[in-house]
């Protein structure tokens, strides 16, 4: 895996394409599941502080969130970003319980974004795409992102290794004091 950071634009209309000079060079796959399309990985270097990286927290209580956005990548294009200012639907896709969107306020997903997270209130992580059928031409078609209180027996090991009993943990960004809050 290669794994770019910052690859955002300054504009969204053209989108101008982003810089890839901060990026990581390999990953080791730490857990799968085809069923929810979950991957997560472990980074063989860490982000450098001068990137400015923002490590994101979860949730796994499955509280209904107030309102969420997504974060994503579509076919490896610079970040875009979708945001539903409601709480998210309960929702299925191909047997798994989900959260679902039914449209996008700001923003849409587009073909490629498999895997991008969704955040609450809170900046937390509490799911990530697993389907649906949004894009520039068609706003209105629903999401669906896997639920990661339903990924827990599997991410357990990872994310709370010492058996804490740890619901939720905030994001954290090593290196510096001041954020841009406006990012999600």
């Amino acid at each position: 895996w290669v794994c770019t950071f910052n690859h955002t634009s300054a504009s969204c209309s053209p989108s101008v394409a982003g810089k890839l000079n901060m990026s990581i060079s390999g990953a080791r796959l730490l857990e799968t599941d085809l069923a929810t399309d979950l991957a997560l990985i472990e980074l063989s270097l860490k982000p450098l502080v001068e990137w400015r990286v923002q490590y994101a927290g979860w949730d796994r209580s499955g509280q209904i969130p107030k309102h969420v956005t997504s974060l994503h990548h579509p076919g490896g294009d610079v970040q875009k970003i979708a945001h539903y200012g409601m709480s998210p639907l309960h929702g299925s896709w191909t047997g798994n319980l989900t959260w679902r969107v039914p449209s996008w306020d700001i923003g849409t997903t587009e073909t490629g974004t498999l895997g991008a997270p969704l955040f609450d209130e809170y900046k937390r992580v509490i799911g990530w795409f697993t389907a649906g059928g949004n894009n520039c031409e068609n706003a209105g078609s629903p999401d669906h992102f896997a639920k990661f209180n339903n990924a827990w027996s599997k991410l357990k090991k990872y994310l709370d290794p010492f058996n804490q009993g740890m619901t939720s943990v905030d994001g954290f960004y090593p290196g510096f004091d001041q954020v841009d809050q406006e990012i999600i």
